[in-house]
């Protein structure tokens, strides 16, 4: 096993692909301060003017082995009623897999005037993802390290990661409206960051026999992987205290198509004598996040 920085943590993070991620306020007509993050385009024909945002929190988790067969509004409605809903698991779908982004949004702004949108914006970004779990690690976080029947048995796990990393970033938005014809509008936009690292942490491992005696006994016999760190203390070499673990800048990357349901032709959303905005019948994008580096 060795040390390695931090930028090389990300070689652990999981690769995904996901078309309905971050759903709720984040495809709000209102709330660009919001939508940027999930597509850049989106504060050029904002409904809003100008939107400031003080301080907010947002949290998505994904995984394959843990599910519920009700929506959160259901689930929400009998815990209100004092009954508890259960989980309901994926038995036969090992290897497994599961994602974590908590976001803390900071201070910003967001302005839309004639074909232009854009901001300021900062947040506390904090990312985890796992992969390649056996069913027998997942049946231990499910019931607990004194799970009686895999106690005394020897397993081995295998190709298997965790990576999370947790970082500060400060970035600016803009966005243009680069075709109106007709009824079809077409917007690009841009975020540029500058990202901050505070924190992360890696594991690959390759192989790991192990047993579990009882609930506080867990034999290992033989390991095999890789980790990695960042430095954390500010007296080591190229260290700085918290916010001294790597910097570097970020990219996302958005375009949106909107079929309006009048002519978009002279558009100009919020522009003088141009106060009634136009609605559009449907729209659909594309994103591409978090396109960047950070290293110490």
């Amino acid at each position: 096993m060795r040390r390695i920085g931090f930028s090389l943590v990300l070689a652990l993070q999981c690769f995904m692909l996901h078309s309905q991620e971050n759903m709720g306020i984040a495809n709000s007509n209102y709330a660009p301060a919001n939508t940027i993050f999930l597509n850049p385009s989106s504060s050029a024909d904002s409904k809003a003017f100008i939107d400031f945002n003080i301080v907010g929190a947002s949290t998505y988790v994904l995984n394959d082995y843990a599910y519920f067969n009700s929506n959160l509004l259901a689930i929400s409605r009998e815990g209100a009623a004092g009954n508890e809903t259960e989980p309901l698991y994926d038995r036969g779908g090992a290897p497994y897999s599961a994602y974590v982004d908590v976001q803390i949004h900071g201070p910003s702004l967001s302005v839309s005037y004639g074909k232009f949108g854009g901001g300021l914006f900062m947040n506390l970004r904090s990312v985890t993802s796992v992969s390649g779990v056996p069913a027998h690690l997942a049946n231990h976080a499910e019931n607990g390290f004194d799970f009686e029947d895999q106690l005394g048995n020897e397993y081995t796990t295998s190709n298997a990661n965790i990576g999370s990393l947790s970082w500060l970033e400060y970035g600016a938005n803009f966005s243009y409206i680069i075709s109106q014809s007709g009824r079809d509008m077409y917007t690009l936009g841009g975020n540029l960051k500058y990202l901050n690292g505070l924190a992360g942490a890696g594991l690959n491992v390759q192989k790991w026999n192990y047993q579990v005696q009882n609930d506080s006994v867990l034999n290992s016999f033989e390991f095999a992987g890789e980790y990695g760190l960042p430095n954390i203390s500010s007296d080591q070499e190229g260290a700085s205290g918290i916010l001294g673990n790597g910097s570097g800048l970020g990219l996302d990357l958005g375009f949106t198509y909107k079929k309006m349901k009048k002519s978009a032709q002279g558009y100009l959303p919020h522009a003088a004598g141009q106060c009634k905005l136009k609605d559009y019948q449907y729209k659909f994008g594309v994103s591409l996040l978090d396109v960047g580096r950070s290293s110490g």
